[in-house]
């Protein structure tokens, strides 16, 4: 019941209310987010085969953030912009330190890529064809195998209870931050069609006040008073 009425939420969201521009550059900044900890791990890593991975998963995210960076601009460029708006810069905090237990990695990876998944796929449907739609089917399908690659570095590496627990954790708290985030969407959005209805509504209202308070009451105005109203003007 639920699945139904988030896909027609999105269909509004995305075609009346998305702003592509920031969106893009968000997702632009994501992506380069997701390769800076990529890269910052690879150094953590067991073994070699497991740094290869890792490491061709971080070439992945940084044509991802190039790709959403060029869709950017070319959507600038239609509508017109003469800048382009700044990317958003999130503070970069490391998800694992040396120290830690390399398995929360990428079980937090997973969790993140799976969500990526979810709102890509959200979004590309409700898009017409187009490139942006071309371009997030391909990165679509690099994300849903980043899922698949991160659950199976983390079992390789965890306890089974213990990653099924600390799985469960993460995605609940990303569960609670998309439903807020959703919810702020909601606000501005519902916000923005009232106001719409008010000036709508309202200023033909107003408008016609102030024309009276400009110009004055209408005086009444007749064929025989002409005459009268001339031979005034012409007294005075």
């Amino acid at each position: 019941m639920l699945r139904p009425l988030i896909k027609i939420w999105y269909q509004i969201l995305v075609r009346f209310f998305w702003k592509k521009i920031p969106g893009l550059l968000k997702f632009q900044a994501t992506e380069a987010e997701s390769a800076w900890q990529l890269e910052r791990i690879i150094p953590c890593l067991p073994s070699p085969e497991l740094k290869r991975d890792v490491f061709e998963h971080y070439l992945e995210e940084m044509y991802h953030a190039e790709v959403f960076a060029k869709l950017a601009k070319i959507e600038a460029k239609n509508e017109g912009f003469l800048r382009m708006p700044r990317t958003p810069m999130a503070e970069r905090q490391a998800i694992c330190g040396p120290n830690d237990e390399t398995w929360r990695f990428f079980a937090f990876l997973a969790v993140g890529e799976a969500s990526a998944v979810k709102q890509f796929s959200r979004i590309t449907h409700a898009l017409e064809e187009g490139p942006l739609r071309k371009a997030l089917r391909s990165i679509l399908r690099d994300e849903s195998k980043h899922v698949v690659d991160a659950k199976h570095h983390a079992r390789e590496l965890a306890d089974p209870e213990e990653l099924k627990l600390h799985s469960k954790k993460l995605r609940f708290a990303r569960f609670k931050g998309e439903w807020m985030r959703q919810g702020l969407i909601v606000t501005d959005t519902t916000s923005t069609i009232l106001l719409w209805l008010m000036y709508w509504l309202i200023a033909p209202l107003g408008a016609r006040s102030a024309k009276r308070k400009i110009y004055g009451p209408r005086l009444p105005c007749n064929e025989a008073s002409i005459p009268n109203m001339i031979n005034e003007g012409q007294a005075t």
